[in-house]
């Protein structure tokens, strides 16, 4: 990786997004029509771009003013109001956003997100995806969703810790809860390898265990990848001497 990767544009970033988690097949699985469909994602693009804005204020803000995350909240909740739910509902929606939020500002604070357990970071880190398949589970005609939603939030897990290992360079330069990225600084790249390694073996076996082949197969391809550029990354982190950060 010797040459920088252009930085995306917002709407591009959310249709990889959208793409890689798979979100239009799960909602076809859904049984949701084509109108309903189409509908659906539009108001879910226009809430992972509030989101966005949120996450890129603050990968880009050391020092985060209340007033201005009141307004990018004030963007999220109206954007999530559009799909029609009663205010209790889209405080439970938010809650992990909400927590992830949290453990990012608490990096500013001297305490790095190695502090929390690795499936509880991950779970937090994957709160958009989440939120946005159990919008489309309230929308569908099916009723099995707790099975279905268990299947890809391991899906979700697996894809979240690629996404870290992927985007090394480009959070090396920002306020970025990357977790693999601080644990390698913080400790080292071999004991955050095993970590990691350990974190991804226990999501094939939860996979496996599920009962559903077809999904167990999509969630170990994930892993697998995972795993291999765990192998490779190593040598990525050489080249940085890790003096971006503010001191903490």
């Amino acid at each position: 990786m010797n040459s920088v990767e252009p930085v995306p544009s917002l709407n591009q970033k959310i249709n990889d997004l959208f793409s890689t988690r798979l979100l239009l097949r799960f909602c076809m699985e859904l049984q949701t029509d084509v109108q309903e469909r189409q509908n659906l994602f539009s108001h879910l693009t226009k809430l992972q771009r509030s989101i966005y804005d949120l996450d890129t204020y603050g990968e880009q803000t050391w020092n985060l003013d209340k007033t201005h995350l009141s307004i990018l909240w004030n963007d999220i909740n109206a954007s999530l109001s559009a799909f029609g739910f009663d205010k209790n509902i889209m405080r439970q929606l938010l809650s992990d956003i909400h927590s992830f939020q949290e453990i990012e500002e608490q990096l500013r604070l001297g305490n790095l997100p190695t502090k929390n357990p690795i499936e509880m970071f991950y779970h937090f880190k994957t709160c958009d995806v989440r939120m946005s398949r159990q919008i489309l589970v309230a929308h569908s005609k099916k009723i099995n969703s707790p099975p279905i939603l268990y299947l890809w939030n391991l899906f979700d897990l697996a894809s979240e810790v690629l996404d870290d290992l992927l985007d090394i360079d480009e959070d090396i330069t920002t306020f970025n809860g990357n977790r693999y990225l601080l644990s390698s600084i913080s400790q080292s790249t071999d004991s955050t390898n095993k970590e990691y390694l350990s974190f991804l073996k226990e999501l094939g076996k939860q996979a496996t265990l599920a009962g559903n082949a077809r999904m167990a197969t999509i969630i170990l391809s994930k892993i697998d990848e995972s795993i291999l550029l765990l192998k490779k990354v190593d040598r990525q982190l050489i080249k940085y001497e890790f003096t971006v950060l503010p001191v903490i």
